[in-house]
């Protein structure tokens, strides 16, 4: 439940084509973004902490298939400024309570064609986060082939990440330096050289691929997404679509994303109405980890760790020693070999 919110209009502005920066800083004024339209109209956005660099600016937009543009020849109609603070309660989680504090930006452009887009910033104490609001006129359909998106961190530092994939997220963290990761699943967490402790990742994501990031040069970003078969990205029935939130969580100590809300601020509200108890903390055991470890098998054979029998022995396991649940998975024929 949301206990109180506000919204102040600060300002609407006319820009009419031209190309000025347009900037919002967080509420503590630590963190300024500045959002440009260069001279071809395309899309860039910076990022300064405390002052320094620490996003040069980077390209922003979508690649369309059959030539539709979402990336370039946009101009300014009007910029919007909202600031938002209000407390609201999670059903369930690591703290009860939740500051939502941020200042926004929504950007509305138009290209020749009419297509109107709204990029929408807002910008925390904690991070900051964006997405993209797509109106094509005129279209049946919406084929999405690249995303643009760029993030041109300033500094090298070191990180830590798992190599890009599109079918799990189990696999070994490495730390490298910023500069030699060559793809990335997000989260990619990293600190800079002078300091500052970041993560890359995203928010909202439903009914779009998920977004790793691929690595362009030096120091330098893109977003890739997942694809279907055929090479489309994201498909969309009509010409109305919005992106999930590309979010980058900034602190001056690596305990400060721990405590980030800036993820969940990002997300859309709890969904499930009523009585919400059953949402609750529990002890459970599993058989994943003695086939992680090679104790046990994935492969159909002698030490296959997802059995009937084996099943059986830890639910034994755990109603012997107050555990309230226990996961186990199997498969049939024919899934021997998933992942291959």
């Amino acid at each position: 439940m949301k206990t109180y919110s506000y919204y102040v209009l600060f300002l609407l502005v006319v820009f009419c084509g031209c190309s000025r920066p347009t900037e919002l800083t967080s509420p503590d004024g630590n963190i300024k973004l500045v959002f440009n339209l260069n001279e071809a109209g395309a899309m860039t956005y910076g990022v300064s902490v405390g002052g320094k660099p620490f996003i040069t600016p980077s390209v922003m937009g979508f690649e369309g298939r059959d030539g539709l543009n979402l990336s370039k020849d946009f101009q300014i109609e009007n910029t919007e400024f909202t600031t938002k603070n209000e407390t609201w309660t999670q059903p369930w989680g690591e703290n009860k309570s939740i500051r939502n504090h941020y200042n926004e930006m929504a950007v509305r452009l138009k290209d020749p064609a009419n297509t109107r887009l709204t990029l929408r910033f807002r910008v925390f104490d904690d991070g900051l986060g964006f997405r993209y609001e797509y109106q094509v006129p005129q279209v049946d359909s919406v084929f999405v082939m690249d995303e643009l998106t760029s993030f041109n961190l300033a500094q090298d530092g070191k990180s830590w990440s798992i190599p890009a994939s599109f079918e799990t997220y189990e696999l070994l963290y490495r730390t490298l330096p910023v500069s030699k990761v060559d793809n990335a699943n997000t989260p990619m967490t990293f600190k800079t050289d002078n300091g500052v402790y970041a993560s890359i990742h995203e928010a909202a994501l439903t009914d779009f691929p998920e977004m790793t990031l691929k690595h362009t040069e030096g120091c330098h970003f893109k977003s890739e997404l997942a694809s279907w078969p055929d090479g489309v990205k994201a498909r969309f029935a009509g010409g109305t679509f919005v992106t999930p939130w590309r979010s980058i969580q900034i602190a001056p100590k690596a305990v400060g994303l721990i405590n980030s809300g800036l993820i969940l601020n990002l997300n859309e509200p709890c969904a499930l109405e009523g009585d919400l108890s059953w949402i609750r903390p529990m002890k459970y055991v599993g058989i994943w980890w003695g086939m992680h470890l090679g104790v046990e098998t994935w492969t159909m054979d002698e030490r296959h760790g997802a059995t009937t029998a084996n099943a059986k022995r830890y639910i034994d396991f755990a109603a012997a020693n107050n555990i309230e649940a226990v996961m186990f998975e199997g498969w049939n024929e024919g899934w021997e070999s998933w992942g291959g």
